[in-house]
Formats: C-alpha cells, sequence, structure tokens
C-alpha cells in the first residue's frame, strides 16, 4: 500500500521470476533433487514461518501514521522485485504445484526449448494478469488509508493474518519433523 505502480509491478516481477523459477526447476525434472533434499526445505520452512511471526510483530507493535505510508513510496525497484522473487522462492508449495500440474499437460520427458519458452511466458502472463488488480487496489488504498488510527487498525490485522501464517507453516514443519523422527 506505500509504494507507488513502479514498485508495485516490480514486485510482481520478483514474484513472477520467483514461480519461472519453480516452473524450471520442475521442468528439468530436478524435483528428485528436492526429495532428497527434503529437510532443508523443513529448514526453509521453518526459517519462513519465523520470518512472519517477525514481520507480525513489527505490524503488531508499530505506530502506523500518514507518514510511514509515505516514507515507503521511497523503496528502489530493485527492493521490490527482491522482495517479490524472495517471497515465491520460499514457498515450496509453488514447486509441488508445477509438479502436480506438468505431468498432466506436458511430456517432461520431451520438453524442447519452445515450448519451455512458451509456458515460461504463459506463466508470467497469467501471473500479472492475475496479480495486476491486487496492486492496483493496494495503491488505491493508501488514499482511504489516510487517517492513522485506521493504520493502526489494519496493521494489527495485518500482524493477526501472518502471524497466524507462521504459526501453520511453522506447525507442519515441526509435524515433517515429527513423522521423520
Amino acid at each position: 500500500m506505500g509504494g507507488n505502480s513502479r514498485s508495485a509491478f516490480a514486485f510482481l516481477t520478483g514474484l513472477a521470476l520467483g514461480d519461472v523459477s519453480y516452473l524450471c526447476v520442475a521442468v528439468a525434472g530436478l524435483a528428485v533433487i528436492a526429495k532428497l533434499f527434503a529437510s532443508v526445505f523443513i529448514v526453509i520452512k521453518c526459517l519462513s514461518g519465523l520470518y512472519l511471526l517477525y514481520i507480525a510483530y513489527s505490524f503488531g507493535t508499530s505506530r502506523a501514521g500518514l507518514a510511514k505510508v509515505q516514507s515507503t513510496r521511497e523503496r528502489s525497484r530493485f527492493r521490490a522485485f527482491a522482495s517479490g522473487y524472495a517471497i515465491t522462492l520460499s514457498n515450496p508449495k509453488t514447486i509441488v504445484f508445477y509438479l502436480a500440474l506438468l505431468p498432466s499437460v506436458l511430456d517432461l520427458g520431451r520438453v524442447d526449448a519452445a515450448e519451455w519458452a512458451a509456458l515460461s511466458i504463459l506463466t508470467v502472463l497469467i501471473l500479472f494478469a492475475v496479480l495486476t488488480p491486487y496492486a492496483v487496489l493496494a495503491n488505491r488504498a493508501r488514499a482511504m488509508m489516510a487517517r492513522p488510527a485506521a493504520l493502526v487498525r489494519l496493521n494489527r490485522l495485518a500482524a493477526g493474518i501472518i502471524a497466524t501464517a507462521g504459526g501453520v507453516i511453522l506447525g507442519e514443519a515441526a509435524r515433517q519433523v515429527f513423522r521423520r523422527v
């Protein structure tokens, strides 16, 4: 909400590139490596959950005000892009999605470069078509959140949602660890 449309689209580009990265991993057949190193994904999941809890704490304890929202507008496009890319790569469900979808769409043993490129471009186009309205709505919502008290309420709501997601991720990681023991 605090960013401008350029940083929002840089963020979306990072998300899309993260998806294409996982798509490439799935198409190349490296999912086997992910299975062999499942414990690494558990560590990544734990770190992601802890990071979400940190973000939730930051949101919940911030003294939000209009000046704070406006100051985030200066975030560079590279930082926005890197954030989007990191968010996608920290979600191993993305590769699971592609691993479930691709065998029904492609013969992974005989994918050529043209099919791979077409699938990557289609993925980016679909992601932008789906996520662009969210970016536009977030940009417009900033104008509606001119009162600092409204921002505090929004931050607390976001903190609760993010903390719940972090707790669920940590719980799932713990369940995976105990299944292995």
